[in-house]
């Protein structure tokens, strides 16, 4: 890692509330999550490679995100993949192969993520570590279990909870507050988002 990324992450960490006073502020916090990742995501590109990863992120990205949007994959509230979490997983295939042209870059992203194991997450930055501020992964299951608990029906309870609860994806936004930006995936939209990436490593493979 960058001494520019260490220096920051130095000082993110000093960043920390009570947790009667981060509950307070919470929603703040939270709304400009998006845009602080978005714009750490292009500082982490320019200072491991200049205008040049800029470039091919923003063009492999657009590309994504209209390969997502002609799948019928894209949409964070339906639980399927957002302009966050394609941001996150084009640059962090950008940053294993920095030198790589965009057709070879696409054709890694398909192959990466269509072999991923999800039981580990994906992000590009080490956790920030803030306890109950940061990203958890129990606290993010329970904070799903919260959500949906009161709107299941009694009777399909045992088989509900397992179909929506687990996190079936997890990309971890940069910075802080770090947010899991596949929060809303369930079974059925993790299953096919698997299929189209597969779908789309097929085809770059041939």
């Amino acid at each position: 890692m960058s001494k520019e990324l260490i220096e920051r992450n130095h000082l993110s960490k000093l960043i920390y509330f009570k947790n009667k006073e981060i509950e307070q502020i919470k929603g703040r916090i939270l709304s400009i999550g998006g845009y602080k990742a978005n714009k750490l995501i292009l500082e982490i590109l320019e200072i491991n490679g200049k205008e040049n990863l800029i470039n091919k992120f923003r063009i492999i990205l657009k590309l994504l995100k209209y390969w997502a949007k002609g799948n019928f994959i894209y949409g964070g509230k339906y639980g399927y993949l957002n302009g966050s979490s394609l941001a996150i997983l084009t640059a962090k295939v950008i940053l294993l192969f920095p030198h790589g042209s965009v057709p070879f870059l696409l054709e890694k992203f398909f192959f990466i993520y269509s072999t991923w194991n999800w039981k580990y997450p994906i992000k590009i930055e080490k956790l920030t570590n803030l306890g109950s501020q940061g990203w958890n992964l129990n606290l993010d299951i329970k904070s799903k279990n919260n959500l949906f608990k009161n709107n299941i029906e009694e009777i399909n309870k045992k088989r509900k909870l397992k179909y929506l609860m687990p996190m079936f994806m997890t990309i971890i936004t940069p910075g802080y507050p770090e947010q899991n930006t596949m929060f809303n995936v369930n079974l059925s939209t993790f299953e096919i988002i698997q299929r189209e990436l597969i779908k789309g490593k097929i085809e770059k493979m041939n």
